[in-house]
């Protein structure tokens, strides 16, 4: 999209390095890290499941097996991902084509994370297994020492979207492995680059970009979105609105503020979502973001050139349930350091 413009620099292996609290709950004989590294992997998670089990259960060929279909499922996720797009452009007569792929990422996003370890790791479950039905996990902390590391383990992406095991649909696991399977990489230069070099992109296309601007409303007229109502951003509320017009309008922000911003209060779905017994979605939970400017060269400074994750337990529903529930006792579940 920048035409070439933007340049990335590869992160160095390991891209991504977990870190958990020394653990003593170990079954005999298996080793007891703390630390474990993500490396760039070109055979579809293979490499990266091996590494990993290493760290845990040397040997393991079951569970080496049932890893290996653990990454599969994620270029399944990913191929479905870029099925569903196609399919929101291509004419309804061709839909056939991508109709498999779409109804298997709609079949495993049904499922939850921690359902979805349990069937393969537990049950021995298979891709096949999978797509006929998914086995719900008991409650409570997996009791099995090796089991409850490596599900902890592989479940390192959850940083990225912030929801635990019990609750977080599979899809959400599954395109975030599959992002970053074949490693991590950062832009050259200032990242607000990226959005300029793109935009202009744009503006060759006969489009425009409007920084400073702050959509009021959406626009609706005889049921259907025809235009929104801007206002300049740093003027406040005297700023001048601005009424924009075009044949579609997307709304790129959270369904929240879709019904309790943008849309006309007395539209008949904003009446419908305010009605808490009838909607079932909740509002997702917040983050903190601290971003650094270092001046220096990562070597020269003697920081790593890798991102760490810090993990609260190996039992991640629990972490999350207790500090859900007392945010001043309990550190939270994960943290995340980025570099560079």
């Amino acid at each position: 999209m920048s035409r070439g413009k933007q340049e990335w620099k590869r992160l160095d292996d390991p891209y991504d390095q977990v870190i958990f609290p020394p653990d003593q709950n170990i079954s005999p004989g298996r080793p007891n890290y703390n630390e474990y590294d993500f490396n760039t992997d070109h055979s579809l998670g293979k490499k990266l499941s091996r590494e990993i089990l290493e760290r845990i259960d040397p040997g393991n060929e079951f569970l080496l097996k049932q890893c290996e279909v653990w990454m599969e499922l994620a270029t399944i996720i990913n191929k479905g991902f870029t099925a569903l797009g196609s399919k929101r452009v291509t004419p309804h007569f061709l839909h056939f084509l991508l109709s498999k792929k779409v109804n298997q990422l709609y079949t495993l996003a049904s499922y939850s994370v921690r359902d979805v370890q349990y069937a393969i790791f537990n049950c021995g479950y298979s891709i096949s297994d999978l797509y006929e039905d998914c086995p719900t996990a008991p409650p409570g902390n997996e009791p099995d020492p090796v089991l409850r590391r490596l599900k902890a383990v592989l479940n390192h992406p959850i940083g990225d979207y912030a929801v635990q095991p019990r609750e977080a649909t599979f899809a959400a696991q599954g395109i975030t492995m599959a992002h970053y399977m074949e490693g991590a990489s950062y832009t050259v230069g200032p990242t607000g680059n990226i959005s300029i070099r793109n935009s202009s992109m744009l503006r060759n296309f006969g489009g425009e970009v409007l920084c400073d601007a702050t959509v009021e409303q959406i626009i609706i007229e005889n049921g259907r979105a025809v235009g929104v109502l801007v206002r300049n951003t740093s003027a406040g509320q005297d700023g001048k609105i601005t009424e924009i017009r075009a044949t579609n309008i997307v709304c790129a922000t959270s369904v929240f503020n879709l019904h309790n911003k943008l849309l006309p209060p007395d539209h008949p779905s904003v009446k419908e979502f305010r009605d808490e017994t009838k909607r079932t979605i909740k509002p997702s939970n917040g983050h903190i973001f601290l971003f650094c400017k270092i001046r220096g060269e990562a070597a020269e400074l003697e920081v790593p050139t890798h991102n760490l994750w810090y993990f609260n337990s190996y039992d991640m529903d629990q972490a999350f349930d207790q500090y859900y529930a007392d945010p001043v006792a309990h550190r939270p579940p994960t943290v995340y350091i980025g570099f560079p």
